[in-house]
């Protein structure tokens, strides 16, 4: 990676971030508490996977993601969200917490995504299945994979957000510990994905419309699962306060 200073871009914070040195200031271990052998753990599985070490942005989302804060990760194109979601997708089922949803814009990326995570497993020796859904023109085909998501049969599933508006009935068979949305703006583009989204990662319907007539920012209760969006430029509407 080219060495480059962001301005104030420290997830959380006001710092400068560079992403040719770590900056203790920018994700302070101390606020990991007894969670910081679990870092060390995804730090190193992270640099098995993908043949990388995680860079300061990178770093400080593990520590939200581990624990277990939902958040938007907003930064420039090529900063790695996409290879951070998709290892950290792999590292839920690894570690035995659920099952992991990774959805993206188009088919295209769909099948990127999911060529990564293939690679990614094979780099790591995991024993995890990953299952896309996209661009498949055999109908036999369509329909055992449908079968196969309702079912169920699978670590991570990597869909686009087509998919999700289409095919909730199916998705809603199963309950997701991480989802890892991939460029949020176009999961916005139809509003009702939040309720979708949410519910997959099992918050009732009416937990999410409750929310929005108090006009409330948060949900209550016990989360269910982690949600990471990911976002160049990211301009929420009302019903994605919800995610926070």
């Amino acid at each position: 990676m080219i060495p480059a200073l962001y301005k104030k871009l420290c997830p959380g914070y006001e710092f400068d971030l560079a992403t040719h040195k770590l900056n203790e200031r920018c994700t302070p271990d101390y606020e990991l508490g007894d969670l910081i052998d679990l870092y060390e753990e995804f730090c190193s599985f992270f640099e098995r996977c993908t043949g990388y070490t995680l860079w300061e942005a990178q770093r400080s989302w593990a520590k939200r993601v581990l624990q277990r804060q939902s958040f938007a990760a907003i930064a420039p194109t090529g900063i790695g969200k996409t290879v951070f979601g998709i290892a950290m997708s792999l590292f839920y089922p690894k570690k035995g917490w659920g099952k992991s949803l990774v959805i993206v814009p188009t088919v295209l990326l769909v099948r990127q995504a999911e060529e990564k995570a293939r690679e990614y497993v094979m780099r790591g020796s995991l024993d995890l299945k990953v299952v896309s859904y996209g661009g498949i023109r055999k109908a036999k085909e369509r329909e055992r994979l449908l079968e196969t998501i309702k079912k169920g049969d699978f670590d991570v599933l990597i869909i686009t957000s087509q998919f999700l508006a289409r095919r909730i009935e199916e998705l809603s068979a199963n309950k997701f510990s991480f989802i890892f949305v991939d460029d949020v703006d176009s999961l916005l583009k139809n509003s009702m994905n939040v309720d979708r989204v949410l519910l997959l990662l099992g918050l009732p319907h009416e937990v999410v419309e409750s929310a929005l007539k108090t006009a409330t920012t948060k949900l209550g209760g016990d989360r269910k699962g982690v949600i990471m969006l990911s976002s160049a430029t990211a301009r929420p509407g009302k019903r994605a306060v919800l995610f926070r």
